[in-house]
């Protein structure tokens, strides 16, 4: 009788095998079934959600972004998920944040704002006779609770109470670089009005840093979409804002958005020149800088009896050329 037999030891040899894969496999049910309740998934209500697509890192291929807004407990869900479905994270946001059906939402924006390549979610959001800004940081967000950088830091407070419900209308924001002192860092830039006439309205500035508004300017007009432009060549950017006619104020008071305006303003919203006041309600103003000054578009419904124009400015906003255009229905 030999010591060693081949047919034993394969037999041996495959029932090891077997044994250690189905013990394997059975952790990994373990593992799963127990793992379950850590597994991020979307929740969202029928209805009141708006899917948009960015590409936050920047490698072509856009991650989704799932927001809805719960009425009932006051609060927005913003739900990120990669390309194939998994996702990152899902950060709730107390306070009203106006949502839209349009390919963007202005209470919700993106940008890098801590200069990691990445680009970065921010939210307005607001409470009361308040508005707040947050900052959420997504790269870093991924399997944790979800990483702010700014988290309900306060922007404005609403003015004087005409109206019982504070409405408010943000038009434009932009994440920019700014010098000050210096050193070049984030800051956000952005336009508001209120449907509250005797209420805040205007272009603001906020230093991420500082976390606050440092700068803003305040108006009775109703300013709409900025254009950033190095209009004089000394290396920063002015800023010219477009302006809507909304007739919500009297025709005779400064500023009125009876009016649309042309405003230009330095990086700290000083004005560049005494802002220019154009057609009547309805109308509209739209300006981007060019190397040889400013091209304006004043449009108009012709309810005003006033043509729309191509206006050329130069950069301290004087006028070079008009150009009439006919008035065309709709």
């Amino acid at each position: 009788m030999k010591w060693f037999d081949t047919k034993s030891f394969h037999f041996y040899y495959r029932f090891i095998l077997i044994t250690i894969l189905i013990v394997l496999f059975l952790v990994f049910l373990f593992l799963m079934k127990h793992s379950e309740k850590y597994k991020l998934e979307p929740v969202l209500i029928p209805g009141y959600n708006i899917k948009q697509y960015h590409d936050f890192n920047k490698d072509g291929i856009s991650e989704s972004v799932e927001m809805y807004y719960d009425r009932e407990t006051q609060t927005a869900h913003i739900i990120v998920e990669q390309y194939h479905g998994k996702v990152i994270n899902e950060w709730k946001i107390p306070g009203y944040v106006a949502l839209t059906d349009l390919p963007y939402s202005l209470w919700i924006d993106f940008g890098d704002v801590n200069d990691d390549s990445y680009d970065d979610i921010i939210v307005f959001s607001q409470q009361n006779d308040s508005l707040f800004l947050y900052a959420i940081d997504v790269k870093n967000s991924e399997n944790n609770l979800g990483k702010y950088i700014i988290k309900r830091s306060f922007l404005l407070r609403r003015g004087n109470y005409h109206e019982k419900k504070w409405k408010i209308f943000l038009n434009d924001q932009r994440i920019v670089d700014i010098n000050a002192n210096g050193k070049v860092h984030k800051a956000l830039y952005f336009t508001l009005m209120s449907s509250d006439t005797f209420s805040v309205r205007g272009i603001f500035l906020y230093d991420f840093n500082k976390r606050r508004v440092t700068n803003r300017y305040d108006t009775r007009a109703c300013l709409m979409n900025m254009n950033f432009f190095d209009l004089d060549g000394d290396g920063n950017n002015e800023i010219i804002v477009d302006s809507y006619a909304s007739g919500n104020f009297p025709a005779n008071v400064p500023e009125t958005d009876f009016y649309n305006w042309m405003f230009v303003f330095d990086s700290h919203l000083n004005p560049i020149f005494k802002p220019k006041q154009f057609s009547g309600f309805p109308s509209w103003f739209r300006g981007i800088g060019t190397k040889g000054g400013i091209i304006g578009f004043i449009g108009s419904s012709g309810k005003t009896n006033e043509p729309a124009k191509l206006v050329k400015f130069s950069h301290d906003g004087e006028v070079i050329q008009t150009i009439s255009l006919p008035i065309i229905p709709n």
